[in-house]
């Protein structure tokens, strides 16, 4: 199959190298670890799996087969293109697995794994002749640049790549081999300009078909001085106990050199070494410190074998303004299939090599960097349309106006837009100045700028005109910077009167040196009272400490963060609601070393809490402060709410007073009837908006003298408001004032008693009258009236008042005078019988008016009593004699009978 160009250009930069094995080398005729030239097992990254003998990570099974290889790419550069190479023997005498040669393998790369289908184009297929066997190798490949791309540098994997591990000698196991290679051209400006090709070979080699034969072109090496290049070489099925196979180069194939390496031998060139971009053994993937020996042409058992990858100075064999090249690869005895070729070819250029600087290595905010790049042609050919692009680190701002070019100020030039500075000879140079202000602390730290110089050139007069890169070298400042963050929280975002508020105070240095003399000024917020004692630093109080005066904080170190935090108390609703709060920081750095402080500020955000409260006050009042049995008391609470929000279901409760009667239907609000309602069991008012005043009254009736000779009465309620509109309500309780009203009643009572139930014409009776005051206030102005029975008169002298006799002829409004509350009177009396009467038994009673004070400032009340009746029942013997016979006339011994 001839070569296959899969890339070209011409651009600063290099190609890179990797790969691996897919197999260990075996003994003669079975799958098991040993010596010779041929894989006995598959590597696999899945070290679960083991063939016997083999080390762990080995598999029969080329599904299951996979190794990894690790691809390095210069910092700061762009993946151009990517090509993964694959291949193995696939035929023997035993064994043809033709039909999966066009199954995809897998690729796993720094990122993830994909499946890869082979090229068509560059599909290729080789048989070979060993005595009557035919035996085949194949070669197939894709292009993987934007996985590459996406990924970088880093581990990559390939595995189920097709391949034999056929034990048999005589059905050409002893070429059994599979691996893969991975081959990746990059830009990058602090590289030489080259020519950078790319192809995929499908060269058999064999003592039988004879070498190989590849030419290259489409290269220009530079027309005078010193050319330089590398070739990249990929193969399968190198041996390296089999001696006699070379590869050869130079600028025609009449005058070809043998190549050599640091891991190639002249005379054993392709030996089962995996090589990295210098040359050297690659130790670094799958199964990489087994390896066979190529330069002293021995193999170890289970050696990494049957995959070549390698890269060789040919610099050598490179002439002035060469344009192509010459490949020969031949062998003594050792079969393989060239799969891959790399070509890296300084060119005719100009030699760009910037050099950058800057004023400042240590810097902080607010210092102005300047930057000078110096940019010398030491090539041989002049660049031309130069221009320098400089991409302003994070963290800086560049000072419009301050380019200058060879001190020649470029007033509207910006290097983040490009500065074009025309053509530089070779032997010339330029120097570009411009400045740059720290705004912020970078991120990387220190700051690392390049400048990157594009051009053109053109090798050939007449010819292409190529475009070059170049980049400089990176101009560092470290940027040092304390950096105080102060973030502000409050533990209640709504709070009562009442309420203790926590602030807290995360100080955060998010700078990268020390913050020192931190000091935490915090005014108290107004409508709140600081609780002395409650500040703390990280958690540990500090005794005497106010916000309002400043918090010493000392140190905060890099990257760390103290904690204050304080309290206040909420006495009322505040002027200004709701609460706001921040703080402020000051502090101290020292950004250059033996340099001064420089000072810092710092304020926090700004937090804020609503102060929510409904108060509602009671006032109580009764329509009497003095009053009498049996009348009515009228009380009155007035409802009052203040605060800054509504108080909702406000229940009214009020215990009816000892000695009175709750008059049903009788409450009001606002002067409308609360049928059926009672404040002994608790009337629900409603709501009552801040600032509004509901008026409930109930009525009871007096109905005893209470032990104190006073009705005592308070109310009691329950309200809710909202403090926060995601939590429950709040409930209070309040009481009101306590109202009384003096209760004033002379209670006159008269008990009459007789000393005799039965009298005669004649006789005396006496009667007894006991005026008892049971009420609490004097009766005064006392009169009784005693009616005497008719049929009797008056004894005089017998009216006694509390034994003390009375001077009077009558019982009519006999003056008793004032009866003391509690205090009995005694009146006794006698009549005599004189007749008797109709009425009989007869009949006494009496009755006594009086009066009484309730209220001081009103008439006294008056009252009559009336006593029980008693009876006396008049009796008379009074003899009359009848007498009669039976015979008005009679004879003579007549009986009369006489009665």
């Amino acid at each position: 199959m001839p070569i296959t160009n899969r890339f070209s250009t011409t651009t600063n930069g290099a190609l890179a190298i990797t790969g691996n094995t897919l197999g260990l080398s075996k003994i003669s005729n079975q799958n098991r670890a040993g010596t010779i030239g041929a894989i006995g097992a598959f590597v696999t990254t899945n070290t679960a799996l083991q063939v016997p003998t083999f080390p762990a990570g080995t598999t029969l099974n080329y599904t299951q087969n996979s190794s990894t290889a690790v691809l390095n790419i210069p910092a700061g550069s762009t993946i151009l293109y990517a090509e993964l190479v694959w291949g193995g023997n696939y035929l023997s005498r035993d064994q043809n697995i033709t039909s999966v040669l066009g199954n995809p393998v897998s690729f796993t790369t720094p990122v993830s794994t994909y499946p890869i289908t082979p090229s068509a184009v560059t599909a290729s297929n080789q048989t070979f002749v060993s005595g009557s066997v035919t035996f085949g190798f194949y070669t197939r490949s894709a292009d993987v640049t934007s996985l590459v791309q996406a990924a970088g540098s880093g581990s990559y994997t390939t595995g189920s790549v097709p391949g034999l591990v056929d034990p048999l000698d005589a059905s050409n196991g002893a070429i059994n081999s599979s691996g893969w290679t991975l081959i990746v051209a990059y830009q990058n400006g602090t590289l030489p300009a080259r020519n950078l090709t790319i192809y995929v070979a499908g060269n058999r080699v064999s003592a039988d078909t004879g070498s190989a034969d590849v030419a290259v072109s489409g290269f220009l090496t530079p027309s005078g001085g010193p050319v330089s290049g590398r070739l990249f070489l990929s193969s399968t099925e190198g041996d390296a106990d089999l001696i006699g196979d070379q590869a050869l180069f130079g600028p025609n194939f009449s005058s070809l050199n043998a190549l050599s390496g640091p891991n190639n031998a002249i005379n054993n060139f392709f030996g089962s070494q995996i090589n990295n971009a210098a040359g050297n053994l690659d130790t670094t993937g799958t199964f990489g410190t087994r390896n066979q020996s190529a330069s002293s042409g021995t193999n170890i058992s289970a050696g990494r074998q049957g995959w070549d990858i390698t890269s060789i100075d040919i610099s050598p064999y490179l002439t002035n303004s060469q344009v192509s090249a010459a490949i020969r690869l031949t062998t003594n005895g050792d079969a393989y299939m060239l799969n891959t070729v790399g070509l890296q070819i300084n060119i005719n250029s100009p030699n760009i090599q910037a050099t950058k600087s800057v004023n400042k290595s240590v810097a902080t905010i607010g210092d102005i960097l300047t930057y000078t790049v110096t940019i010398p042609n030491t090539g041989l050919l002049p660049a031309n349309n130069v221009i320098l692009t400089d991409i302003l680190p994070n963290g800086t701002s560049f000072i419009p106006g301050t380019v200058m070019v060879d001190n020649i100020p470029q007033t509207n030039a910006n290097p983040a837009a490009g500065i074009s500075l025309g053509t530089i000879n070779n032997g010339a140079s330029r120097t570009v100045t411009f400045q740059a202000t720290v705004v912020s602390l970078p991120n990387p730290n220190p700051i690392s700028n390049t400048a990157n110089i594009t051009f053109q050139y053109t090798p050939i007069a007449g010819g292409t005109t190529f475009n070059g890169l170049a980049t400089s070298n990176s101009a560092g400042t470290q940027v040092n910077l304390a950096d105080i963050n102060g973030t502000k929280s409050v533990n209640k975002l709504f709070t009562d009167i009442g309420e203790t508020l926590t602030y807290s105070i995360a100080l955060a240095n998010i700078g990268n040196i020390a913050a020192t003399n931190v000091i935490y000024t915090d005014p108290i917020p107004s409508g709140t009272t600081f609780i002395p004692g409650s500040v703390t630093v990280n958690g540990v109080t500090q005794a005497g400490a106010n916000p309002a005066t400043g918090i010493s904080i000392g140190s905060i170190a890099a990257n760390s963060t103290t904690t204050v935090s304080f309290q206040v108390f909420v006495p009322s609703i505040p002027q200004t609601n709701p609460i706001l709060n921040s703080g402020t920081t000051t502090y101290q750095y020292i950004p250059v070393p033996n340099q001064p402080a420089v000072s810092g500020t710092d304020t926090t955000n700004i937090v804020s809490t609503q102060v929510n409260n409904a108060t509602v006050t009671m006032t109580k009042a009764v329509d009497k402060n003095f009053a009498d049995i049996g009348d009515i008391l009228t009380y009155t609470v007035s409802f009052t709410g203040t605060g800054n929000t509504n108080a909702n279901n406000v229940i009214f409760t009020d215990v009816i007073p000892t000695g009175t009667t709750f008059v049903v239907n009788s409450v009001t609000i606002d002067g409308t009837t609360q049928v059926g309602a009672n404040p002994a069991n608790g009337v629900n008012i409603g709501s009552i908006p801040t600032g509004t005043t509901k008026n409930v009254s109930f009525q009871v009736v007096v109905n005893t003298i209470p032990a104190s000779n006073v009705v005592f009465n308070g109310s009691s309620a329950s309200y809710q408001y909202t403090v926060n509109p995601s939590q429950s309500p709040v409930t209070k309780n309040i009481s009101s004032n306590l109202v009384s009203t003096q209760i004033n009643n002379a209670n006159v009572t008269l008990t009459k008693s007789t000393n005799k139930q039965f009298a005669t014409i004649g006789e005396t009776i006496s009667y007894t009258i006991l005026i008892t005051n049971s009420g609490n206030t004097a009766a005064t102005n006392v009169q009784l009236t005693d009616s005497l029975p008719n049929g009797t008169i008056l004894t005089p002298g017998s009216v006694t008042l509390n034994g003390v006799l009375q001077n009077v002829d009558s019982l009519v409004f006999v003056p008793i005078g004032t009866i003391p509350g509690g205090a009995t009177f005694t009146l006794s009396f006698q009549v005599t019988v004189i007749n008797i009467t109709t009425q009989n038994p007869i009949i006494n009673n009496a009755f006594a008016s009086y009066l009484y004070t309730v209220n001081p400032s009103l008439p006294p009340t008056s009252k009559t009593a009336n006593s029980n009746s008693v009876t006396s029942t008049i009796r008379l013997a009074n003899l009359h004699a009848n007498k009669s016979v039976d015979k008005t006339f009679a004879e003579v011994g007549d009986v009369l009978t006489y009665t």
